[in-house]
Formats: structure tokens, sequence, C-alpha cells
């Protein structure tokens, strides 16, 4: 299916962005980036390790965000982007991603995402089950700004499925 725009998936950690991505990177024919890991890779360590430097945090972090996502856009290659949790609820990136791209909303109820990650210690934010639950409560109605949401509370297959149903509306209609 031939997609003129690139795709940015947006969404709270556990949703499944990365394994959506390169499924749909797949069917598409776009590049993939998984902004997260792009970031492990120029920093040469964890987001974990990156969130509990002292001298980094979570502010060097988003920092790092930002400038992963202005030279993605610079990509002349059309791609689907995975995001990290807190992309999209930025403004500056939120704006950068509805101006760059077409930006889907992966949607999953939180208790889905704990019962995903039981175990995963790799999702800073994600540790403290109380902090988390208030950080998805803030961030639902930013991610509701996306161009399309999708159930991805199923497999990862039907996700793209909905995606690319999504995405074929969006650019005939």
């Amino acid at each position: 299916m031939a997609i003129s725009s690139n795709i940015c998936l947006v969404g709270y950690g556990g949703v499944g962005k990365t394994t959506v991505g390169r499924l749909l990177a797949e069917r598409t024919g776009h590049g993939f980036v998984d902004m997260d890991a792009r970031i492990e890779l120029e920093q040469k360590c964890t987001i974990v390790e990156i969130f509990d430097d002292p001298l980094r945090g979570e502010n060097f972090f988003r920092e790092c965000e930002r400038g992963v996502l202005r030279d993605i856009f610079f990509d002349p290659r059309k791609l689907v982007i995975s995001t990290g949790g807190g992309t999209f609820p930025n403004a500056d990136n939120r704006e950068m991603i509805l101006s760059g791209a077409t930006s889907v909303w992966l949607d999953v109820p939180l208790e889905v995402i704990f019962e995903r990650l039981k175990g995963d210690t790799t999702r800073p934010l994600l540790r403290d089950r109380e902090k988390a639950t208030e950080l998805y409560k803030i961030r639902r109605p930013l991610y509701g700004k996306a161009d399309v949401r999708v159930d991805a509370s199923r497999d990862p297959e039907q996700v793209v499925e909905s995606i690319l149903s999504a995405l074929w509306w969006l650019e005939n209609s």
C-alpha cells in the first residue's frame, strides 16, 4: 500500500509502537526509526542509565528526543517513526510531528500495559505504578490530538491492518 507521508506512532510506553512500527514499515515500504533506540545508540547507554544519571536525567533525555525528532524529519525517505511515550505530549514535538507526518495514536488501556510489561525494568517512568497511572491520565488527552486513534490492545498484525485502513481513508477522503 502506498502511503504518501511519514507515519509517526505515538502513545504511552508499552503500547507496541516499536513492534507495530516494524510491521507497518514492512507493509508500506517505508524505512523504520525507533527514537528510543536511536537515542541509546547516540548516547552509548540505555534510557534507564540516562534517567538514573544525576548529571543527565529526564530533562537531558527530552533534549535528545527533540534533536532526534528534528533529524528524522530531514531524512528524505518516507519513514515509520516509533516515538517515546513522552515525545508527543511535548507541545513543540507535537507541532513538529503534526506538520511533518501522519500521527497515529496506539491506544491501550493502562491495565493491559501493566500486564504486558510485567517484570520489564527498562522503562523508567513505569517503575512506580502510582506515578505511571497519573502520567497516563495526563498524557491521554494529548495523545488524542493525533490524526488517527487505533485500539492497539489486539494482535500487532490486526493493529497494522487498522492503521492501514485509517491511513487509506485519510488519504482518499
